[in-house]
């Protein structure tokens, strides 16, 4: 593990390769440039699979854990639990590929954001066991122009963008476009959404995207109880 949380510094990391390997970085106002890191978590049993174990350092390709750092122009892939997750206020996603996670059909996704203000942009995702994005922690957040496909590949009840029971708190999602969520005959009655704002979900601007290949399914699903 990385950290910078008790230095005035900044840590810029470029052109690294990690294979077989997590990489946990804590700190603020952090660099990671042409990053490519692939296979970062394995596991083949957890005794829970909750919301709550989503954000788990354990369960994480690459977690960040603190306040305006960005990560850009790098790809992560291959992962049991989530892509990345990212913990704090600020942070910044852009110009990344990510693909091939929660292939243990956790409660997990590509990108887990929680904290304030954090940012997904001109980035890739695709190729999930469940969600593509969790917003579950995420308030005042912007996800744009971003492409998002096939996810949902091993679970039901879920969508390609997905939050539960949380304020939003504004957080924009927009210009994105979300396409097909795995072989629709597979499962003919499930809830498949491109974006689903279950349970309390609320105060989200959705606007601007692009949602096909859902197979009839509606492109923005808000549950009961919602605002």
């Amino acid at each position: 593990m990385i950290s910078n949380q008790s230095l005035v510094v900044v840590l810029v990391f470029r052109n690294m390769d990690i294979f077989a390997g997590q990489m946990r970085l804590k700190g603020v106002n952090n660099i990671l440039d042409n990053l490519r890191l692939s296979y970062g978590m394995h596991f083949v049993y957890r005794d829970t699979i909750g919301q709550d174990t989503g954000l788990n350092d354990g369960n994480n390709g690459l977690y960040i854990e603190g306040d305006y750092n960005i990560i850009k122009n790098s790809e992560i892939n291959f992962s049991a639990g989530n892509g990345m997750s990212i913990v704090g206020d600020g942070n910044e996603v852009n110009n990344c590929l990510i693909h091939s996670f929660g292939y243990m059909g956790t409660y997990t996704s590509g990108v887990y954001f929680a904290g304030s203000g954090s940012k997904l942009k001109h980035s890739t995702v695709f190729n999930s066991g469940r969600d593509i994005l969790h917003l579950g922690g995420c308030s005042a957040c912007e996800i744009t122009h971003n492409l998002l496909h096939d996810s949902t590949l091993l679970t039901d009840d879920s969508g390609i963008i997905y939050s539960f029971g949380h304020n939003l708190e504004g957080t924009e999602i927009a210009y994105n476009w979300l396409q097909g969520i795995t072989n629709p005959a597979r499962h003919p009655s499930g809830i498949l959404l491109g974006i689903y704002l279950d349970n309390g979900s609320r105060n989200a601007l959705v606007h601007h995207n692009l949602i096909s290949g859902l197979a009839n399914k509606p492109g923005v699903g808000p549950n009961t109880p919602h605002e």
